[in-house]
């Protein structure tokens, strides 16, 4: 089975049963946007309803909209297989419903009761009441678990299991608490949930969004700017490292990534130059066993930013000595070949974002985003800072050091307000 297929069963629940959700995981998929930072208008969401296949969607505006989940993962958006942007039918309708705030299942029964900040369960007909929240309103049961939407605390609340008693606490909590802007992590307004068993759909009505969380297999992966070796936001092109032992293939927003390096425990792919102007994607990893069976792991939100400098280093204590080089010779620093005073180096990185559209003479391109280089916390002249040829996320800063050098250095490099890992390498005082 391919990993499109298979992804496209998972996101139906048709044949593959993962084994739960996770706390704080990212969306899957996101339907009525073209990818997960998107914020177009055109649907905001209020009440859900799934048949046959058929997410039902009931608009503010009065319509009734029909997406077919069996489109995501076909690549109806470019470059995001799992945005559904449009729906495959859509209706008027003659009486708007408003808000579903209550769900049915068997004999089980929820219900938000937003004034009083409760949510009240039936389970086989025994009350109980579940307390602590800000604004519920939204409720959804699929035969094991509770589901209920807190738009005030902008998160999704999981109960594993219908709970058994009053005040029981949730197992799951989706929807991290920052919402400066849509991302495949966070939820606005939780204005409606309905689940198939194995996806959870959230109507997040502020953001003009659903969003498509699946049970997964396995925990999240650990994912770093290979170069920094810490987590925190991506440019385009960065390497990044994920922690992980053995052979899997590796999704953004649904599409392979390629795997340029395996060692040891770590994946190291390269993030798309062209990120299609989203600001955050989803990543999972999915690998498939001896008998031919597929598991996903928990997806992880992508963060994008213009630049995230890293500059590659050697060991495992920070500051780390860089991988640094005399130039134009490219010959590395060494305690025996150290740099001088005067002299130009050449610092390897990754993370500086796009570059020119148009070549240099010697094949390189040029980094957009300008590069500005301390040495203890002084600045030095940066001569160039380039993408060579044929290479793949690793970028060239030339930079000339300054007239004085202490017996120790610490370089960093800056774009915009984002600052690299500090290095050192041996240093000569003498010239």
């Amino acid at each position: 089975m391919g990993f499109r297929a298979a992804l496209l069963l998972l996101l139906c629940g048709l044949s593959i049963r993962a084994a739960d959700f996770q706390d704080y995981q990212a969306a899957r998929a996101v339907i009525g946007q073209s990818s997960f930072s998107a914020r177009d208008k055109g649907l905001t969401p209020a009440a859900l309803s799934l048949s046959k296949g058929i997410l039902y969607v009931a608009d503010s505006s009065g319509r009734l909209y029909g997406y077919d989940l069996s489109r995501i993962g076909s690549s109806q958006t470019p470059g995001c297989p799992v945005c559904v942007a449009a729906p495959q039918s859509s209706v008027a309708q003659s009486v708007f419903p408003g808000v579903a705030a209550f769900a049915v299942n068997g004999h089980n029964i929820a219900v938000a009761d937003a004034k009083s900040h409760q949510v009240l369960v039936w389970r086989d007909n025994t009350p109980l009441t579940l307390g602590g929240f800000v604004n519920p309103v939204s409720v959804a049961l699929d035969g094991q678990r509770l589901f209920v939407g807190d738009a005030g605390a902008h998160h999704v609340f999981i109960w594993n299991q219908v709970p058994v008693s009053s005040g029981q606490a949730p197992d799951i909590t989706l929807g991290v608490a920052d919402f400066d802007s849509p991302a495949a992590d966070n939820i606005q307004i939780p204005s409606a949930l309905a689940s198939d068993g194995a996806n959870l759909y959230v109507a997040d009505s502020a953001a003009h969004r659903v969003l498509v969380f699946s049970a997964a297999d396995t925990s999240a992966p650990h994912i770093v700017n290979a170069a920094t070796l810490s987590e925190g936001d991506l440019a385009p092109g960065t390497l990044v490292s994920i922690g992980y032992s053995g052979s899997a293939a590796v999704l953004l927003n649904g599409s392979a990534l390629r795997v340029t390096d395996t060692s040891g425990d770590q994946l190291q792919v390269q993030i798309p130059y062209d990120l299609g102007g989203a600001s955050s994607a989803s990543l999972w990893l999915q690998s498939e066993s001896a008998d031919g069976s597929l598991s996903q792991s928990r997806p992880v939100a992508l963060h994008f930013t213009a630049a995230s400098p890293g500059i590659f280093a050697f060991g495992l204590k920070e500051p780390r000595t860089g991988l640094v080089l005399h130039a134009p010779e490219g010959v590395p620093l060494s305690p025996e070949n150290p740099a001088r005073p005067s002299e130009l180096l050449s610092v390897w990185a990754t993370g500086l974002g796009a570059v020119s559209s148009e070549a240099n003479a010697d094949g390189s391109f040029d980094v957009l985003t300008p590069v500005r280089a301390l040495v203890n916390g002084i600045p030095v002249d940066v001569v160039s800072a380039t993408l060579p040829a044929e290479a793949t996320g690793v970028y060239e800063v030339r930079l000339r050091l300054p007239d004085q050098l202490a017996e120790s250095v610490s370089l960093i490099l800056i774009q915009n307000d984002s600052k690299s890992n500090a290095i050192t390498f041996p240093v000569a005082l003498n010239r």
